[in-house]
Formats: structure tokens, sequence, C-alpha cells
């Protein structure tokens, strides 16, 4: 057996190797390949396959005017992935997304007869379907040829299930999805907390890992944190990521309030353990999130988590890892922070039990279970 990953997005995440990797150690022959914009990026999470003829393919042929033609970049993928690997030996092709990846194996499967799986992300509902609608019949037929679909959140499956799909093939898309969340670090996982002890401070601590973007809607985070202190509840937060990379707005108000500290963008996991283990919360009210695994780390270091409704990491556990709210309200965040602070016995949990199914090991091989039942019907 062997699979075709097709996947554009390899070289900014850490996701596909920590997953490609460990499937490997199961004797999957593998070839991920990624189409890319910019030569920098070759390299970047390369990996070192232990199975015979697996490869990773860094093919440098996209430029900025390909994200405006999506049909012809998706032929001029196709052409380039034709000409370097023959398709008909894979008896699988995963693809790592619904709409860039997806139009790809559905071309290859329309010549080749290849089966296909696709993921669903952030990206494929917050963008691709929400405003190509010009896409979405070609969309529909990408899910309808798919053999199977994959969800890393139950929040995602839930989004899926309510847009408009023809009541003549609903049933058996939902029939043929999954849901498959990513793992989380070895690291993190051999450095479980399970008896975390909330450190005692003047006031309490929330942190915030990630990027500086308008998605992980930090301008109403902070707010809310400026919003409960003024009402005589005192809290922090740090922020660990790219400061050069936020907004000036929030570069002013952590200039204003001595309860808000940028902290700088840390990328050794051991300092971020300390980071972690000396905050009594960690908050996150993203716009959009696929899964989010900065909300893994921080379970696992005993930290209840404020997230978002329908995004990133509601549905998957109980309500004992913390709080979901309206990521566009700020008195739902500012509320969901005061009952962090206020409620502390109701968010105790195990983080060793909730993650249990958050390894990567067990992640890879679902994967390998899902590719072998496509091969066996094929």
């Amino acid at each position: 057996m062997s699979v075709l990953h097709i996947t554009n997005d390899f070289s900014g995440s850490k996701v596909y190797k920590n997953l490609i990797s460990k499937i490997d150690d199961l004797g999957l022959e593998q070839v991920v390949y990624t189409a890319i914009r910019l030569e920098h990026l070759i390299g970047r999470n390369a990996l070192e396959f232990q199975t015979p003829n697996s490869r990773l393919i860094y093919s440098h042929l996209l430029s900025k005017r390909d994200s405006l033609f999506f049909h012809s970049k998706i032929k001029k993928i196709v052409w380039d992935l034709e000409s370097k690997l023959n398709v008909h030996k894979f008896s699988a092709v995963h693809a790592h997304t619904w709409f860039s990846d997806g139009a790809v194996a559905y071309e290859l499967f329309l010549k080749y007869s290849c089966p296909f799986i696709i993921t669903i992300r952030n990206t494929d509902l917050n963008l691709f379907w929400k405003f190509g609608y010009h896409l979405r019949g070609y969309a529909l037929k990408i899910l309808k040829a798919a053999s199977s679909i994959v969800f890393i959140s139950p929040s995602y499956k839930k989004r899926f299930e309510d847009i408009r799909i023809p009541d003549n093939f609903r049933a058996s898309l939902i029939e043929k999805s999954f849901i498959v969340p990513s793992g989380i670090d070895d690291f993190w996982l051999k450095n479980l907390v399970d008896d975390k002890v909330q450190s005692a401070g003047e006031r309490y601590s929330f942190l915030y890992v990630g990027k500086f973007t308008r998605g992980k809607n930090l301008f109403r985070l902070i707010q809310s944190i400026i919003r409960l202190n003024k009402k005589g509840v005192h809290c922090c937060i740090s922020l660990v990521g790219n400061y050069e990379g936020a907004d000036q707005k929030l570069k002013d108000l952590g200039k204003k309030y001595d309860f808000i500290n940028f902290l700088g963008e840390i990328t050794s996991n051991e300092e971020l353990l300390k980071i972690y283990r000396s905050h009594n919360a960690f908050a996150m009210p993203s716009l959009h999130e696929t899964l989010g695994l900065v909300y893994l780390e921080a379970i696992s270091q005993g930290l209840p988590v404020l997230y978002s409704i329908n995004e990133g990491i509601d549905g998957l556990f109980d309500h004992s890892v913390g709080v979901a709210v309206n990521p566009n309200s700020l008195d739902s965040i500012a509320n969901g922070l005061s009952k962090l602070i206020k409620s502390k016995e109701v968010f105790q949990f195990t983080p060793s039990e909730v993650l249990l199914k958050h390894n990567w090991q067990y992640v890879a091989s679902v994967y390998f279970n899902i590719y072998k039942r496509i091969e066996a019907v094929n």
C-alpha cells in the first residue's frame, strides 16, 4: 500500500510533519507533494523517512497571480504532479484540504480513478465555501467523489452538516465522514501535569500563545481583561508571540496597562512549559480555528481554557476543561474569563485522561486504518 499526500501548507505547519512521520513508523510508503509559491519554503519541515520509496517533493511553481485563478492553478499543479510521479501506483490520495488540495485529488481521480480522502479545515469553510460561490458546485463534486471526509473537530463537522447540501446525497456524505483530531507533540505528553496547583498571585493570570493576527481576536480579549480590572476583578494576561506582528492598538494598550504583558516570541518548548505552568488559565477566543494545538498544550499543563463556540476544540471535550464563548461578543468573552476566575472548582480535569487519544501514534493508526479500508474497497 502506498499513499500520496497533497498538502499545500506542509511548509507552514508541523502538524503534517508529525502525522506523516508517525505513519512512516507504521511502515507505509508515502509521497508528500507540496506546491509552494516562495522558494525559501523549500526544505522547511523536512523529514527523513524510514520506509523505502517514501519521499517529500517541494515544487516551486506557484506565483502570487495563481491565487486569483483557482482552476488554472489546479491545472498547473496537476500537470506538475503528473510530470514527477506515476499516479497509478498509489493506493490512495490524501488531500489535506477540501478546496486547494481536494481539487487536485479530484482531477487525479477523474483521470486515474485513484481513490482519495479529504480533510476539511478552517479556510475551507470560512473562506472558500463562505465567499467562493462560483466554486460551490465544483466543491460538491469533490465531496461526492471522495472515499472519506475527515474533520479535525466536532464543531467543524457540525458546521459542515449545516451548510446547504442537496438532500439527495447529504446522507452519503455524512456516512463517510470521520472526526480525527490532531495529535499533540510528544514533549507535552511526556510532561503532563495531572495535579495542577493554581498559582496564588495578586492577580489571576491568563495566557495567550500564538500569532498576532486579526483572526485570533486579541483586541477583544484584551478589552475584556481591561473591563474586568475596571470592575475590580484583578487579573492579568501574558501574550507569547511575535510582538513586531502585533497591531499598534495592542501595543499601545500594553504600554498603558501594567496587567498586559508581551513576552515576545518563544520557540523553546522548555521555556513555554515554564510559562504555561506559571499561569492560571489559557485564553484564545479565535474568530476561526480548525483545532488550535495550543489549547491542547495548555490542557496538558492543567490549565482550563477559554475558546470559541463552533470553532477549535468546541465539542471535543466536556465543559470541565474550560468555557466556550461567542468570539464576536465582548460581553461573552468577559463573562467567560470571569467564570474561569470565580468557578475554579468547576474546571477540574486530568490531562492524561483528556488527551488520551491525542498522541500522534494513535492519530496515525486511525489514518492508517482509513487508508487500508479504502484500499480493500478499491
